[in-house]
């Protein structure tokens, strides 16, 4: 159990998971300024 979490502790700190962050983020704001 303790390595399942390190290993996902590792992935959500890894640059492509903080890039898909900043997208999902970007596309929430895009669609409540278009709404």
């Amino acid at each position: 159990m303790s390595r399942r979490f390190s290993n996902t502790h590792r992935r959500r700190n890894s640059w492509w998971y903080k890039r898909v962050l900043a997208r999902e983020r970007a596309e929430r704001e895009a669609r409540s300024v278009r709404d």
